[in-house]
């Protein structure tokens, strides 16, 4: 997912509960889960996970500016055990492009496949 940008053709993953997505914006990304699925998957329920810190345990990937950047793929224990467990799922739908989207908005996309932290406090 790293080098897939938003205007390739995203890879035929087939959700499953439990497993890692990432909402993708075009600098910044937040870790989500798949906390449901449709009959036919055409539909998908996400919940947030908690973004990693000092808090937790994890140190920033580096520095820009003097400001922290944070780039953490979440292990699947982690994707277990940081659910936002109070959020309320947000239902994504299969777009014609074979991607993923929120009901309602046409651009935002979300990768599936694994959880991913990525921001540049700097930018």
């Amino acid at each position: 997912m790293d080098t897939q940008t938003l205007t390739s053709r995203p890879a035929a993953t087939a959700p499953v509960v439990g497993m890692g997505a990432t909402q993708v914006f075009p600098q910044d990304r937040y870790p989500y889960v798949v906390v449901a699925v449709s009959r036919t998957g055409h539909a998908i329920w996400v919940k947030p996970l908690k973004t990693v810190s000092t808090q937790t345990g994890h140190e920033p990937a580096g520095r820009c500016n003097g400001f922290p950047v944070w780039d953490h793929t979440y292990t699947d224990a982690e994707v277990k055990a940081l659910v936002d467990q109070h959020a309320e799922p947000t239902k994504l739908t299969r777009r014609g492009d074979g991607r993923y989207r929120p009901v309602g908005s046409g651009e935002l996309a979300f990768g599936l496949g694994q959880a991913r932290y990525f921001r540049n406090y700097a930018d």
